[in-house]
């Protein structure tokens, strides 16, 4: 594995999360669309509520779904995930990277002129490991 790999595979994995993140976005807005249908029915049927109740209980299940919408679909999909925390939530998983993978990442992006022997061998060491993990 070389280092414009080890990216790709990166950007690879940071796809799949918001395509995840999405899925789940979708299917929590799918549980409050159902719950708050399900429990204005319940109340109206057992109270036999008036029309203004009803018309409360639906601008409030109405509110839960949008906020349900906003905060599981719209935040996460307008929210921007560089490639740098992905490396991080891979070392929280991994431990054994030891801050290695998220600097390699930081040096293959935007290489600085100090110690390029250090970065080098940072980049190799997270290579080298990355390629022994599943």
């Amino acid at each position: 594995m070389n280092p414009a790999m080890l990216i790709a595979t990166l950007e690879s994995l940071r796809g799949r999360l918001r395509r995840l993140t999405t899925l789940y976005g979708v299917g929590v807005l799918l549980t409050a669309l159902g719950v708050s249908l399900i429990a204005i029915a319940g109340l109206d049927w057992f109270f036999h509520l008036s029309p203004m109740w009803r018309l409360l209980l639906l601008i409030g299940g109405s509110a839960l779904v949008v906020a349900a919408l906003v905060r599981h679909i719209a935040l996460p999909l307008g929210s921007k995930l560089p490639v740098t925390d992905v490396a991080g939530r891979i070392e929280r998983v991994f431990p054994q990277f030891e801050d290695r993978l998220r600097s390699a990442v930081g040096f293959i992006q935007s290489p600085t002129p100090d110690s390029p022997q250090m970065q080098q061998a940072t980049i190799e060491q997270a290579v080298n490991l990355a390629s022994t993990l599943p």
